[in-house]
């Protein structure tokens, strides 16, 4: 067997060692989506791209000024709007394979990573409760230390305005704080973020301080989808809303 000359395994051999070189086959997978033709080879695309180069200088040249040159607009509209439906299907008939591909592919992972991602899950929750407690624990520390001051200010100032002199037996807390960071016998390191975040509590306590003088609340948006609904209704009652201007934004359809 001859070996390949400067390998590892020829130096391996002129150094006495006894060396088998095993000789792999590996067997080469074709893709199992091939598109054919590409879409830029493709005849029936390059002649709409084509046409689509023809109706841009239509459309450049075009002046709208009467009822004719309205309908030469309309008809071009028209053609677009067949040009868009034509190439949505060719569309589909490429993307519909690697579509289907990329589902069977996501779902092998998925299958794969479903138990790595329920240890995660619990893991994660049990972590998560763990700092709350530390939390909670430091929290609860921090408020015996305050009133504990508290106490003794109170105690300090009775004494200095002649009242009587308050012994105050307190015990010593010494406040742990909670783990901002914690890393493992391997070198994984978890660190505690704060996250704030809001909600409301009371819609008409915000809505009274939206309306206050002082500006403390000038954010508020409304409902845009709600309002747009509401316009909808009242298209023909035209019910005013206080604050809210019904308008109407029309466009236009074409269908061929």
């Amino acid at each position: 067997m001859e070996l390949e000359t400067g390998s590892l395994a020829q130096a391996a051999a002129d150094a006495g060692a006894e060396v088998t070189e095993v000789t792999m086959e590996v067997e080469e997978y074709p893709p199992t989506v091939t598109l054919t033709p590409l879409p830029l080879e493709d005849a029936t695309l390059m002649a709409i791209a084509d046409e689509g180069a023809r109706i841009v200088a239509r459309a450049e040249a075009l002046v709208i000024t009467d009822t004719t040159t309205a309908k030469l607009a309309v008809d071009d509209l028209g053609i677009i709007r067949g040009i868009q439906s034509r190439v949505e299907k060719k569309r589909l008939e490429y993307v519909r394979p690697v579509l289907a591909l990329q589902k069977e592919i996501n779902q092998a992972f998925a299958d794969l990573m479903a138990p790595i991602k329920k240890a995660d899950g619990i893991l994660t929750a049990a972590y998560g409760a763990y700092l709350k407690e530390e939390e909670r624990k430091e929290a609860e520390q921090r408020e015996i230390v305050r009133l504990q001051v508290e106490a003794a200010e109170k105690a300090k100032a009775l004494r200095d305005s002649g009242g009587p002199d308050v012994e105050l037996v307190q015990e010593a807390i010494e406040v742990e704080p909670a783990p901002i960071h914690t890393r493992g016998d391997s070198g994984a390191l978890a660190s505690r973020r704060k996250n704030w975040k809001a909600r409301i509590t009371s819609v008409r306590e915000l809505a009274k301080a939206a309306l206050s003088e002082d500006g403390s609340v000038d954010w508020i948006t409304g409902n845009q989808p709600m309002l747009d609904l509401l316009a909808k209704q009242r298209e023909d009652t035209g019910d005013p809303i206080p604050g809210v201007e019904f308008y109407n934004d029309g466009t236009f359809s074409v269908r061929r």
